[in-house]
C-alpha cells in the first residue's frame, strides 16, 4: 500500500485489488503506460484534428456497436440479467442514436467562431477553433456501462 501510495503521489495510475498480487499490477501499469503514449502519441501527430478523421471515428464505432449487438446483449445478460429488449433499447439503440446525431452535427460544432475583437489590436480577427484536447481516462458507472463509456 506504501509503494502505491507514493506512486499516486507521483501522478501515476495505479491499479489495486485484493485478487491481485504486486506482479499483476506492475504488468497492467505497464501494459496500460504504454497503451496511453501510443495513444499520446497519435494525438500530437495531429491526426485526430480534421473533420474527417473524426468522422471516420463515429462511423467505425457505430459498426462496431452494430457489429458485435449480440455480444453486448449477452454481456448484459450475464452480468447484470438484462433482459434482450431492456439491453438494446438501453445500450444500442442510444449509442447508435448518440453517434448518428454526433455525424450529423459534427462539422457545425467543428466551425470557428467568431468572437469579439479589440479595436487596439486592428486589422486583426479573433475566434475560437474547436480541437481535441488530449487524451483522457473514461470511467463508466455498473448500471449502464456500455452506453455511458461510449
Amino acid at each position: 500500500a506504501t509503494a502505491n501510495h507514493a506512486k499516486h503521489e507521483q501522478g501515476m495510475v495505479v491499479a489495486a485489488s485484493d485478487n491481485n498480487e504486486g506482479a499483476d499490477v506492475d504488468a497492467l501499469e505497464a501494459q496500460y503506460a504504454g497503451i496511453v503514449k501510443n495513444l499520446r502519441a497519435v494525438y500530437m501527430s495531429g491526426k485526430t484534428r480534421p473533420l474527417e478523421w473524426r468522422l471516420e471515428q463515429c462511423r467505425k464505432l457505430r459498426e462496431g456497436v452494430v457489429a458485435h449487438t449480440q455480444d453486448i446483449v449477452d454481456a448484459m445478460r450475464a452480468d447484470l440479467g438484462r433482459h434482450t429488449h431492456e439491453a438494446v433499447l438501453g445500450e444500442i439503440v442510444s449509442i447508435i442514436g448518440e453517434v448518428d446525431h454526433a455525424i450529423e452535427n459534427l462539422a457545425e460544432w467543428m466551425a470557428p467562431e467568431k468572437v469579439w475583437h479589440p479595436m487596439t489590436v486592428q486589422p486583426g480577427s479573433s475566434q475560437i477553433i474547436y480541437e481535441p484536447k488530449g487524451v483522457v481516462l473514461v470511467l463508466s458507472p455498473w448500471n449502464y456501462p456500455i452506453n455511458l463509456s461510449l
